[in-house]
């Protein structure tokens, strides 16, 4: 076996997006930053991380690194794209190992396993929440030297791949973040204000989880029907950060918008408590998903 990797390696992480062609918003790509922050956490310094939502910040970078693990934030609108750069990138740069996460995959396993079959660019998909599978993939892989086989035969928690042998593996879930504050803060940690400064709307991250079960919703499910918070703490310092650096971009389209990424944002009375205090404050519209909200919760 090839000599663990202790030096630090580089990893690129991309949430790709379509030009805007159409009068709306696009949000910063938070999701990814969370991975991030907390994959630095971990590997305390050993991983170099490169962040990108334009495609043709994607191809720069390809221009500047050799990526030894390269991870997709995976959505029904960018899936096609995805699966698009995920195979460029491998015929530029073959030996990076490809993971992809988000709700995308299919949940029911049948169809998850064709789906994964179907895209063999990708070694490995990470199913639900993303941070510790992550960081664990990174983990082995260093370890491995970046060598996929002996990491898919530690079956990884959340991990879904097919082996050299043709044999598709799923582990076991990883248990859920209850405290969410574990999370770096994407936002205070200054790795988003690249895509604010790019015209993307922050998109903030006030719980996860949700006790209703719809269908159509990736967080309908039972893994996430217990719903974890951030401190309020946590959330005014964001909100603040964000507000101190949206003020400089009135220029921009959509600088007065601000992103929940919540399920059921203002459904919990302390979700938005902290935004009716005197606080540097330049939003005029509130983004938010569909679901059980109290609207007046949130105008208020």
């Amino acid at each position: 076996m090839k000599a663990a990797v202790t030096k630090t390696f580089n990893v690129l992480l991309a949430e790709p997006s379509y030009d805007r062609r159409s009068p709306s918003p696009l949000a910063t790509p938070v999701a990814i930053g969370r991975i991030a922050m907390y994959a630095q956490k971990i590997l305390q310094g050993r991983v170099r991380i490169t962040l990108v939502k334009k495609i043709e910040d994607f191809f720069g970078s390809l221009d500047k690194y050799t990526f030894q693990v390269a991870g997709f934030g995976h959505y029904v609108w960018n899936a096609n794209l995805s699966h698009f750069l995920a195979t460029h990138l491998k015929s530029l740069q073959p030996q990076c190992v490809i993971i992809f996460g988000g709700p995308q995959l299919p949940i029911d396993p049948w169809l998850q396993e064709a789906y994964v079959r179907q895209h063999p660019q990708v070694d490995f998909y990470v199913e639900k929440e993303g941070e510790i599978p992550f960081a664990n993939l990174l983990e082995r892989l260093a370890f491995h030297n970046f060598a996929v086989e002996p990491v898919k035969a530690e079956n990884v928690k959340s991990v879904r791949c097919v082996t050299e042998q043709g044999h598709f593996l799923a582990a076991d879930l990883e248990e859920r973040i209850s405290a969410l504050d574990e999370i770096p803060s994407p936002y205070l940690s200054g790795i988003m204000d690249i895509f604010m400064a790019q015209g993307f709307t922050p998109m903030m991250v006030n719980n996860r989880g949700c006790p209703f079960k719809c269908h159509f919703c990736g967080e309908g499910d039972r893994h996430f029907s217990r719903v974890y918070a951030h401190s309020k703490e946590r959330l005014v310092e964001e909100f603040e950060y964000i507000a101190n650096k949206m003020v400089g971009h009135k220029q921009l389209p959509f600088s007065d918008h601000l992103y929940f990424s919540d399920s059921n944002t203002g459904m919990y009375k302390d979700d938005l408590t902290w935004g009716v205090q005197k606080r540097p404050f330049w939003c005029s519209f509130l983004v938010r998903d569909l679901g059980f909200v109290n609207d007046f919760m949130i105008v208020s």
